[in-house]
């Protein structure tokens, strides 16, 4: 059990600080809009990876699709981070009062993790065949 804690600590932690649009997001939204917002885009994997990791259960019983299926989201999220991208470059005026700007932080995190495909990967390599094992073990776990 403890080596199972041990590798899920180790995994999320490396993925956390790995680079990708989630991190630069993160970044993004901090610099913009302050530590509130930039946090509300690193939780977006807590509310995302669930329906990820039932997806990847899905893939995993029907490999014959997985190909298109990560060309789908691979599309989709390179269309969105060039959406992220452009709205990052593009200049506005001055705004002397930005207490009312909504900024939308959470949807946004939500969307990056959602079409990226690098928690589809982890979770169809690595995340759910580990889940499966340790569920053998013990159905405590997996937990």
């Amino acid at each position: 059990m403890i080596s199972f804690a041990l590798s899920g600590m180790l995994l999320g932690l490396t993925s956390g600080i790995a680079p990708g649009p989630l991190l630069t997001l993160v970044i993004t939204e901090t610099l913009k809009h302050g530590k509130k917002e930039g946090s509300k885009v690193a939780i977006a994997p807590l509310l995302t990876d669930i329906p990820i990791i039932l997806i990847a259960v899905f893939i995993l019983s029907r490999l014959s699709d997985f190909e298109f299926i990560l060309g789908v989201i691979s599309i989709l999220g390179g269309l969105f981070i060039l959406y992220l991208g452009y709205e990052s470059i593009k200049t506005k005026g001055l705004e002397i009062n930005t207490e009312n700007i909504k900024t939308h932080s959470i949807k946004k995190g939500i969307i990056v993790n959602a079409i990226n495909p690098h928690p589809y990967l982890f979770w169809i390599t690595v995340g759910v065949p580990m889940i499966i094992k340790a569920y053998i073990k013990s159905t405590l776990n997996p937990v």
